[in-house]
């Protein structure tokens, strides 16, 4: 039982990244930000494909690549805030 509601909850998890990975797409076609939208997008994507390689290592942790992968998109995604926050700032 534990197996198939970690399954289901990280399938759940990817195909909702994937989803956000769409809208942010679809903002920078609306004429977002389009170098931290598309940053964004992208690193939504491998945060997604993350999820899918986390269902056959059975944890987030393990191997040291996909922690990494993890890693480096949780970074990313705060850099792409940062930059989105402070240029926002500078419009003002």
């Amino acid at each position: 039982m534990a197996d198939q509601i970690f399954i289901f909850f990280n399938l759940g998890e990817a195909c909702l990244w994937f989803f956000m990975a769409l809208f942010v797409f679809r903002q920078m076609r609306k004429g977002g930000r389009v170098q931290t939208l598309g940053i964004t997008g992208v690193t939504l994507v491998i945060f997604g494909l993350s999820d899918l390689i986390e269902l056959q290592t059975g944890a987030w942790w393990r191997p040291w690549e996909l922690l990494a992968m993890k890693g480096f998109c949780l970074i990313t995604f705060l850099g792409c805030y940062l930059s989105d926050r402070y240029s926002k700032k500078d419009e003002t």
